[in-house]
């Protein structure tokens, strides 16, 4: 038996305040969009997850690696981002990871290898971890 399920989908720019009650979500999952902001906007984008995230919510995200063969390629703006072509991107490292989950339960943290729009072999931090209660 098949269910109606009412979906919705918006587009939002994730450096402002999200527009959901706090506690709204069970999970949330980013594949490469939380590595293109500088180190305040990041912070309060965790932020933001932090508060739409119901307790014990699972955050779960894939960003650019530190040891990414682009990372160091282009101008540098601040400590682990650069503007390559203009396309600006905030390299993570596992100690960044931990830092901006202080306060979560972190299950796992993998550094991984593989491609994605490039040529190149990319390296990534894949992260889940549950919002503390």
């Amino acid at each position: 038996m098949l269910r109606k399920v009412k979906r919705s989908l918006q587009v939002w720019d994730i450096s402002k305040p999200l527009p959901f009650h706090d506690e709204s979500f069970d999970g949330i999952f980013s594949h490469l969009a939380l590595h293109y902001f500088r180190d305040n906007a990041t912070r309060q984008i965790f932020s933001e997850i932090h508060r739409v995230l119901k307790p014990r919510g699972v955050l779960v995200f894939c960003v650019k690696s530190t040891d990414d063969p682009y990372y160091g390629d282009g101008e540098k703006l601040d400590e682990h981002i650069f503007n390559r072509c203009g396309h600006i991107r905030h390299f993570f490292d596992e100690g960044y990871v931990k830092d901006l989950l202080h306060d979560w339960q972190i299950e796992m943290i993998e550094t991984h290898l593989g491609r994605y729009a490039s040529t190149k072999e990319s390296a990534f931090i894949s992260t889940v971890a549950y919002k503390s209660v």
